[in-house]
């Protein structure tokens, strides 16, 4: 009996830290991005990028980056975007956490 109960808990934990795609990442703080302002950044969305960090002020014409995809964990202490450059095409990752 105790062996399946430290499966079970063993199994669990994996689940809570196994890197998976979301629809979405949802902000502390909304952005503006071209005419909306929103805390909900998804695949296909444009946004500015300084150093290491989303800026608020992205207008469509000076974004800077396309969001590829979102990913993280089910207890959120993972979450990542992937991202392309619009300039150089390059690939690049943004941890949120």
């Amino acid at each position: 009996m105790e062996t399946k109960l430290f499966d079970a808990i063993f199994d669990f934990n994996k689940h809570l830290t196994k890197i998976m795609p979301l629809s979405a990442i949802w902000l502390d703080n909304p952005i503006q991005m071209g005419d909306r302002k929103t805390a909900r950044i998804t695949a296909g969305d444009m946004i500015r990028i300084k150093g290491d960090k989303i800026e608020n002020k992205n207008t469509a014409s000076n974004a800077t980056h396309e969001v590829l995809g979102c990913y993280g964990n089910i207890a959120n202490t993972i979450l990542y975007f992937d991202l392309k450059d619009l300039q150089t095409n390059e690939l690049f990752t943004l941890k949120i956490k």
